[in-house]
């Protein structure tokens, strides 16, 4: 088991669901959960939001659940966050969506796939004239528009070779989602309904029962579909746990506080605004930091809304968002920087990590870097201080300082310090007496 954060400063990826069976379904997939002692981090003041926090794969996360659905919920707790984790650089909004039937490319898009957001546009945002509602600009234009490292990590995705790679991922954590969901019995909230349970109707036939599935609609009004009957045919040979093995598409969300559910409204929406899915929330987080709305299709946005795949969309998309952050943390990790050419310099361990020093220079090692070896002292080194600003993240710096005896200033402006982000003053003594060897954390 890896070691708890030391504070809220340490995380940077929030995961935001609007609904409890959204935040359930990622709950299952944290690999370890930093809350089981009570809120061992508290929030900030005036922060009324209520978090969960948590190890994902290898990135540390904290969870938040709505108290509401909507836009303005989204943005009132993106406040909040922003203030008692105030690192935070990526916000993940995960749950479940409306759907376009097809893609802009004319990919079937079926029930249970998963859209990750390029872009989104506020579908309810606008005037009323007399040619009816006029929608104003895309919300990215105005806001603007995805971080570069997160386009060029979305826009890979759309390749073959980086889609395949996600997605083959992503089943495997739906695999383990279901089976921790069957252990805590939860397990048929989250089971995949069934290739025969996902219909999708002709826009202008209105869905005239009152149950919420599909049962007792006219057949004649059915559109056929090539993806449908493909997995028909695996769940016919018992191979329904490939079968269920959703499909990941990027594109741009519709997002706004009215409900999409007719499909002659839906279609002109899609053909306005190359909508590729509909959701709640993703207006209110776009401008207040960096998000991607990840989320699962339930519903194709029309009438035909059967509540039996809302489980399951809500798995893939908690399954996408784990997959996706394995990516971005490799993605986003700092590299070590190596010298081959230098003569080798000395080094010690503290608490927090090892770091070396070699002229001006400081080298630091810690558990993100495992195979980074430190060079051995040399045995004639001679004994002299240096002074060196260290980052108090990165090498854990107070604990330092109290190893190293009263935190100095620099007191030589020609010594230099590494690249990061300088916030702590450390005193680095080479002595004698300092540990000889590798230092391999």
């Amino acid at each position: 088991m890896l070691t708890a954060p030391r504070g809220r400063n340490d995380f940077e990826v929030a995961i935001v669901c609007a609904l409890p069976l959204e935040f359930d379904a990622v709950a299952l997939l944290l690999d370890q959960t930093w809350n089981e002692k009570g809120d061992r981090y508290g929030r900030a003041s005036g922060d009324r939001n209520r978090y969960v926090t948590g190890r994902m794969g290898d990135t540390n996360v904290v969870v938040l659940l709505l108290p509401k659905v909507g836009k303005a919920s989204a943005a009132r707790a993106t406040e909040g966050l922003r203030f008692s984790f105030p690192k935070v650089r990526l916000v993940l909004l995960t749950g479940t969506c409306g759907g376009a039937p097809t893609t802009a490319d004319g990919d079937e898009v079926l029930l249970g796939d998963v859209i990750i957001s390029k872009s989104i546009v506020q579908h309810d945002f606008g005037r009323s004239c007399p040619n009816g509602f006029a929608t104003k600009d895309a919300i990215e234009d105005l806001l603007g528009p995805l971080p570069r490292d997160l386009l060029s990590l979305v826009v890979h995705l759309e390749t073959f070779m980086g889609r395949s790679q996600l997605e083959a991922r992503t089943h495997s954590a739906l695999l383990a989602l279901q089976k921790a969901a069957l252990a805590q019995q939860k397990a048929s909230t989250y089971d995949y309904p069934g290739a025969h349970q996902d219909r999708l109707f002709a826009a202008d036939y209105v869905h005239k029962h009152d149950h919420t599935t599909s049962v007792g609609c006219d057949n004649a009004f059915e559109i056929g579909r090539e993806r449908t009957e493909a997995k028909r045919q695996l769940e016919r040979e018992g191979r329904d746990w490939e079968a269920q093995a959703p499909r990941l598409h990027v594109g741009r969300f519709g997002s706004g506080d009215m409900v999409v559910s007719c499909g002659k409204a839906r279609d002109r929406l899609i053909e306005q605004h190359n909508i590729s899915g509909f959701e709640m929330e993703g207006a209110g987080v776009w401008g207040e930091l960096p998000c991607l709305v990840i989320k699962g299709v339930c519903n194709y946005a029309d009438s035909h809304t059967n509540k039996a795949w809302r489980g399951f969309a809500a798995a893939t998309a908690a399954s996408v968002t784990k997959a996706f952050l394995a990516e971005y943390a490799k993605t986003n990790a700092p590299a070590p920087v190596i010298l081959d050419d230098v003569e080798p310099c000395w080094n010690m361990e503290s608490a927090s990590g090892a770091f070396a020093m070699h002229g001006g220079d400081v080298h630091f090692s810690d558990a993100n870097y495992p195979n980074y070896r430190l060079p051995r002292r040399p045995a004639h080194a001679e004994s002299h201080a240096v002074q060196y600003r260290l980052d108090a993240e990165a090498v854990g710096s107070r604990d330092l300082a109290d190893e190293m005896n009263t935190p100095a200033p620099l007191v030589d402006e020609n010594q230099r310090a590494t690249s990061w982000d300088l916030e702590d003053w450390a005193r680095v003594e080479s002595h004698p007496s300092f540990p000889q060897g590798n230092a391999s954390l």
